[in-house]
């Protein structure tokens, strides 16, 4: 889901791993950094470690990514009103 949002208007970033993909998304503007950190992550852990992943990871996981694919408006945006 997030790896589709931000890749929209890149060429394919399908052989990019996970943390290659995070490095690139990192400091765009448009980014929430430590939200996509959040999802890299768990994703990492999810995928290799051992153990299935808790609960609480997974639920900031999904929060994270909700964000960063659905930001909603900038407090500039906000302050607007």
């Amino acid at each position: 889901m997030v790896r589709s949002r931000l890749s929209r208007s890149t060429a394919d970033a399908s052989t990019e791993t996970h943390w290659e993909f995070y490095r690139r998304w990192r400091d765009a503007d448009d980014v929430d950094a430590d939200g996509l950190e959040t999802v890299t992550e768990a994703y990492e852990e999810a995928e290799f470690a051992p153990h299935g992943v808790p609960s609480e990871t997974a639920d900031d996981a999904v929060t994270a990514s909700d964000e960063i694919v659905d930001p909603g408006p900038s407090p500039r945006e906000q302050g607007d009103d």
